[in-house]
C-alpha cells in the first residue's frame, strides 16, 4: 500500500527597520542602516508512505522551508549581549532569510502501542543561512551575517521499548532514546580564507556549521501508572561541541563545548479532579562555555550558566 501526500504552500514576507535612534551612542555601527527585507515563496512538499506491514512503514519526503531573520538580528542597533560578556550584539538590516531543501529517508516499526524502532537518514541544503560572526578587530562587536550556501547529511536512530516483556514489576515503565549524528559543511568565502591562509597555509577550506553538533543524544525513562494516576520522567540530553562565532583574519573559531542536562517531571492526579505537576530542569546545573578552537590553548570566549529550574503547577479537569 503506497500513500502519496503532498501541497504546495506560498508565504510572504514583510520586514522593515528604520533606523530611529542616536547615532552617537555607545555600540553603533555606522555601516548599519534601515532595511527592507520582502519575498514571496513558494513551499512545496512530497511525502510518500510505503506499507511494509500492518506495523512497519517506509518513508520517503522532500519539503521545502525558510527561516526568516528574528527582529534582534535583523534590526539595526546595538544592544548587550547575553552572558554578561561586555560585548554588543549588533542587528544586521542587510541580512536575506534562508531556503531550506529538505530530503527525508525513514524506516519506522510499530511493534506494539507505545514502541517504535526507527532509522532515518536526512539530507538539507541551506541558501543564505545565517552565523553569528566577530565584526571588529578588538572582538567588542558581533552580529549576524548571511553566508553562501551550506550543508548536512546525517542519520537518527529512535527507539521506545515498555518493558513488560522482562518482568511483570516493569509493566509501567518504559525507555526511550534517540541518537543523531550530523555532518556539516559551510564553504568559507573567499575573502574570509584567503585572511586565513595568510595566517596558517594548512587552513581548512570549509567548516562545521553555526550551531549544528555533530551527535545529539537524548535518552529517558518513563513511570506511567494509569491506576495510580502517577506519572515521572528522567530525561538526560548531551549535545555535541557546536560552531558559535565566526572570528576574522587568523583568529581561532569559537565553539560552544559539548553540554548534558538532565531533567525530571512528575505528575500525580488528587482529588476532585486535581493534578499535581512538579519540575526540576537542568539539575547538573551545567554551564554554556564557548572557547576559541586553538591546537595551542584553549581560551575562554564567554562562560555563563543558565541555573536550576524548579516549578510546580496545579491544575483542575472539567468533564
Amino acid at each position: 500500500h503506497l500513500a502519496v501526500i503532498t501541497g504546495v504552500r506560498y508565504e510572504t514576507t514583510e520586514m522593515i527597520v528604520q533606523n530611529g535612534y542616536d547615532t552617537t551612542a555607545e555600540g553603533y555601527i555606522s555601516g548599519f542602516a534601515s532595511g527592507n527585507l520582502e519575498e514571496s515563496d513558494l513551499l512545496p512538499s512530497l511525502n510518500l508512505v510505503y506499507a511494509l506491514s500492518p506495523k512497519m512503514n517506509l518513508r520517503a519526503a522532500y519539503g521545502r522551508t525558510l527561516a526568516r531573520p528574528t527582529l534582534r538580528e535583523f534590526a539595526p542597533y546595538a544592544s548587550d549581549d547575553f552572558g554578561g560578556s561586555g560585548k554588543k550584539y549588533n542587528g544586521n538590516p542587510d541580512l536575506k532569510r534562508t531556503l531550506i531543501d529538505n530530503f527525508d529517508l525513514r524506516w519506522e516499526w510499530f511493534y506494539r502501542p507505545g514502541e517504535i524502532v526507527a532509522i532515518s537518514g536526512f539530507y538539507k541544503k541551506f541558501d543564505q543561512p545565517i552565523e553569528l560572526a566577530i565584526l571588529d578587530a578588538n572582538e567588542n562587536n558581533i552580529g549576524p551575517q548571511n553566508i553562501e550556501k551550506a550543508s548536512l547529511i546525517g542519520a537518527e536512530f529512535e527507539i521506545r521499548k515498555r518493558l513488560d516483556d522482562f518482568a511483570s514489576y516493569l509493566k509501567y515503565v518504559d525507555i526511550g532514546g534517540n541518537l543523531a549524528i550530523v555532518h556539516s559543511k559551510v564553504d568559507i568565502p573567499k575573502e574570509e580564507l584567503i585572511q586565513q591562509l595568510a595566517y596558517d597555509p594548512n587552513a581548512e577550506d570549509t567548516r562545521q556549521m553555526f550551531g549544528q553538533a555533530p551527535y545529539v543524544i537524548n535518552l529517558s525513562v518513563g513511570y506511567d501508572n494509569p491506576l495510580l494516576g502517577t506519572n515521572l520522567n528522567l530525561h538526560w540530553n548531551r549535545v555535541g561541541k557546536r560552531f558559535a562565532v565566526n572570528a576574522p583574519g587568523g583568529t581561532p573559531d569559537v565553539y560552544e563545548r559539548a553540554r548534558s542536562t538532565v531533567d525530571v517531571i512528575a505528575a500525580q492526579r488528587l482529588f476532585w479532579r486535581l493534578n499535581l505537576k512538579v519540575a526540576a530542569r537542568n539539575i547538573l546545573d551545567s554551564r554554556h562555555v564557548e572557547t576559541y578552537d586553538s591546537d595551542h590553548e584553549e581560551a575562554i570566549y564567554r562562560s555563563y550558566g543558565s541555573g536550576r529550574s524548579f516549578s510546580v503547577g496545579l491544575s483542575y479537569k472539567f468533564e
